[in-house]
């Protein structure tokens, strides 16, 4: 991924605001295979993924850049598109599942294969960690939240996301972003307590969440509030 930042970026960050999911909207399906492996391995982890998300979402499968539409425009759009990896080392098969909603909001989930691991298996994985991160409520996935708390820390202004299950990752990139942006005050609240909970900020700068969740992933739905330090460049 190459990234070009110009002069004319270099100003205050926005804050982030993501607490409105809204409904799905279309689901992006990329499969590839590399190496000596055929492509009907791809196919196979699609009709797998696929076969999974049917389950709970109505589909209307697109194949590469034909769109399909039906006339009372109901069910949900499906783009795929199956690649062969021409310059991988070795040999693998991948599958990336996007789902995007009519707010923008974006939630992945994504697989790799293992030797002797079955193809559909492969597919399966990847369309059940799409499913957890929708049903986790959140308008983000357990692998954006984390990367978000930086920008929200440097950025003008209040930010708030609305995530599913918080992992560790995220709480120790608030604390983290608390040691080098003390000023930045972050407000993490479990949004389906009957009364929430708070870990305010003077928690997180003990690194101590205490009785709000051990070590590892806490459960529920949560909102993320962080007043930025507007950080600019001189």
């Amino acid at each position: 991924v190459h990234v070009t930042v110009t002069e004319s970026m270099m100003t205050k960050l926005k804050p982030i605001r993501l607490v409105e999911r809204g409904e799905l909207e279309s689901i992006y399906i990329r499969s590839f295979y590399a190496g000596r492996l055929p492509r009907h391995l791809a196919q196979d982890m699609v009709r797998a993924a696929n076969a999974l998300l049917k389950q709970q979402f109505d589909l209307i499968v697109t194949n590469g850049d034909r769109k399909i539409h039906r006339e009372d425009n109901k069910g949900i759009s499906t783009k795929i598109d199956i690649v062969a990896e021409n310059n991988a080392i070795g040999s693998c098969l991948g599958i990336l599942i996007v789902a995007q909603t009519t707010t923008g909001c974006r939630l992945a989930g994504s697989a790799l294969s293992s030797p002797g691991q079955k193809a559909n298996q492969v597919g399966r994985g990847a369309a059940q960690e799409l499913l957890d991160a929708w049903n986790s409520g959140g308008c983000v996935d357990e692998w954006l939240q984390d990367q978000l708390i930086l920008y929200m820390a440097l950025a003008d202004g209040e930010s708030e996301i609305k995530t599913g299950c918080l992992t560790l990752h995220t709480q120790t990139a608030i604390w983290t972003a608390q040691q080098f942006c003390p000023q930045a005050l972050f407000e993490v609240t479990r949004l389906d307590d009957p009364q929430p909970k708070k870990a305010k900020h003077e928690v997180l700068e003990n690194g101590d969440f205490s009785n709000y969740g051990q070590a590892g992933l806490i459960p529920g739905r949560h909102l993320i509030r962080c007043s930025g330090i507007g950080f600019e460049r001189k």
